[in-house]
């Protein structure tokens, strides 16, 4: 060997670089499927983490559409509420409404709404009466 130079005259130095290149192209295959296959299950994690999120999304919502609901038949059905838009009840809204009831009604606003679907009245959030 002179000036660093690698002689491929024996059997040895020919033996050893095949194994080389061997060992390589095994590395490169190795290294091409596995990221394939990680790619590919980091993929499907991801869009079942964007599922399970929009399936809890979407309970949600569901769920504040029906206590909305319940309120609403409530509040509609209740017989001092047709009173108070017929005009026969003029001290409805200080008897049933409060600083806390849209609060602890989870809304912002509530209509009321005539018979003819006329809108009689709306009490929102920190506001009066309109």
């Amino acid at each position: 060997m002179r000036g660093g130079a690698v002689r491929l005259n024996s059997l040895r130095n020919k033996v050893s670089l095949y194994l080389l290149l061997l060992i390589s192209c095994a590395a490169a295959i190795s290294y091409g499927v596995s990221t394939a296959v990680l790619s590919a299950n980091t993929r499907i994690l991801n869009e079942h983490n964007q599922q399970a999120a929009l399936d809890r999304a979407q309970q949600y919502i569901q769920s504040m559409q029906k206590s909305l609901m319940v309120s609403t038949r409530d509040y509609a059905e209740w017989r001092d509420s047709i009173r108070f838009i017929n005009g026969s009840l003029p001290t409805y809204l200080d008897e049933n409404f409060n600083a806390g009831t849209l609060d602890n009604l989870n809304a912002h606003f509530v209509l009321f709404i005539r018979p003819d679907h006329s809108l009689y009245r709306v009490i929102g959030r920190g506001g009066q009466p309109t």
